[in-house]
């Protein structure tokens, strides 16, 4: 038999190697899913001696295949096999994917389905998730970092799954950094019932998770949808350039439309990948293509909670559109919101904060951004959404939208409440009111006239301007 070298200098013969991972565990079918034949793997015996001496195959698959003609790196952890416990070496290994994909500006999935840490390892396996951690944080910029919970992703892997750009789970993994034990005993006893503590949909609940699928089949195809969006920028449409958005005035006659009809007017062939969908739906964020580019969508939605801006929101937003800057991708901001959010939980989660940050993360990008006013624009909440003024290329407005420094109800009630209060007939003094505020200080005027706005235009141009603006600016 073939002898070989070991590292240490051993001889051994090939015969003793440990036979490498079957084509049916659950890593490999991850990766085979993902990658099909193509998939080319990383390290295929890196392992550890056991106390015996025996040498054990680390249980996590790293490699490189073509998605959709496209190089990507991957990661799968095999909860299979010692409940895909992490080591130092399957760190190692890990670590050392990343680095390739960002040396070459790749994009890298990580499928997580790990217990945690081999208690085995000690420190080592704790300086393992902080090698990880800190592979991760610097593959920002250097290509998309989108996870997958495809079984138990707990403790310090919770914590770097949500380091990543985009996370994908299945609906019965379990995600969670504390057990859910210890949660579920305090709240308890403060009376809080916490049922599904610990689980993907409870993830999805708190917006960790970007998209819950009825299995890892679906969660891998739309893992590769979204890479064929993001992978390519500027492709190409069958979807006519000059086509017609003039539905998209009769979605809007119903003040509590659903913004989801506006986004599939615009985009091409109607397709997009919605992130946190169910998550601070007042606000709608989407990945699709708008006449071959590849653009990221915030949309305020009326037709939840009134399209005001929470602080839930917020952090959606802000986390979204920061996403779209580190992969240069054109940010299309709809507005239509009647302002910030009032209800006492906004002011209890630190809505000022999230606020902040959202502000910063618009004006600080580099990337395209174009606006467009669709409905309502009150007060500033709508400055915040990626405004002219805080640094957006363009700015439009569609017939009939309303900017305005706060709402007329609130304006007319501010400055003529007595006089209201004292009228013969109230009702009728404060619609007289909030039309004479709506003639003077609302619609578009004023602010196009402050170059606020760059131009008004029709319901049927909408996708045809948005196109050309990305193309423009980017």
């Amino acid at each position: 038999m073939e002898e070989i070298k070991t590292v240490s200098g051993e001889t051994r013969t090939a015969d003793t190697l440990p036979q490498k991972k079957s084509e049916s565990s659950a890593a490999m079918a991850a990766m085979r899913g993902l990658f099909g034949a193509s998939f080319v793997e990383f390290g295929a015996y890196r392992g550890y001696r056991d106390g015996s001496g025996r040498h054990i195959l680390s249980n996590t698959l790293t490699g490189y295949g073509a998605v959709a003609d496209t190089l990507v790196y991957a990661f799968a952890q095999d909860g299979e096999d010692n409940d895909g416990a992490i080591t130092a070496v399957s760190a190692e290994k890990i670590v050392a994917l990343i680095n390739r994909s960002c040396d070459e500006n790749a994009p890298l999935v990580g499928f997580f389905n790990s217990c945690g840490a081999r208690l085995e390892d000690g420190v080592s396996a704790l300086a393992g998730y902080g090698k990880i951690m800190r592979a991760v944080a610097a593959k920002g910029g250097h290509g998309p970092r989108i996870a997958v919970i495809c079984g138990s992703c707990t403790g310090g892997l919770a914590v770097i799954a949500e380091m990543f750009d985009v996370v994908i789970a299945t609906e019965d993994s379990d995600f969670y950094v504390n057990p859910p034990y210890i949660a579920r005993d305090a709240l308890e006893e403060d009376g809080i019932p916490a049922p599904e503590l610990g689980t993907a949909h409870a993830a999805a609940l708190r917006g960790e998770v970007a998209m819950l699928c009825p299995s890892l089949d679906k969660a891998i195809a739309e893992v590769i949808r979204l890479l064929g969006f993001i992978s390519y920028p500027a492709g190409e449409t069958n979807d006519d350039y000059n086509r017609s958005t003039a539905r998209v005035a009769d979605i809007m006659k119903d003040p509590a439309y659903d913004a989801h009809g506006v986004i599939a007017e615009i985009c091409d062939d109607g397709e997009y990948f919605e992130s946190k969908p169910g998550y601070a739906s007042e606000l709608l964020t989407v990945i699709g293509r708008i006449c071959g580019d590849t653009v990221a969508i915030v949309a305020s939605n009326p037709g939840h909670h009134d399209g005001y801006l929470s602080e839930r929101a917020a952090g959606k937003a802000y986390a979204f559109v920061a996403l779209a800057a580190s992969l240069d991708i054109p940010v299309v901001t709809l507005v239509d919101t009647a302002g910030f959010d009032t209800t006492s939980y906004t002011e209890i989660e630190r809505a000022s904060t999230r606020m902040a940050r959202l502000a910063t993360t618009y004006a600080e990008s580099n990337n395209t951004h174009v606006t467009v006013i669709t409905g309502r624009a009150y007060g500033t909440a709508s400055v915040l959404l990626g405004s002219r003024a805080i640094g957006s290329d363009i700015c439009l407005a569609l017939e009939g939208a309303d900017i305005s420094i706060i709402t007329p109800e609130t304006a007319v009630q501010f400055m003529y409440g007595d006089e209201i209060d004292s009228a013969a007939d109230p009702r009728e003094a404060r619609s007289a009111r909030i039309a004479e505020w709506k003639e003077m200080h609302g619609g578009t005027g004023e602010a196009a006239m402050e170059g606020e706005i760059d131009d008004i235009i029709a319901p049927a141009e909408l996708r045809a301007r948005i196109a050309a603006a990305v193309k423009e600016f980017r």
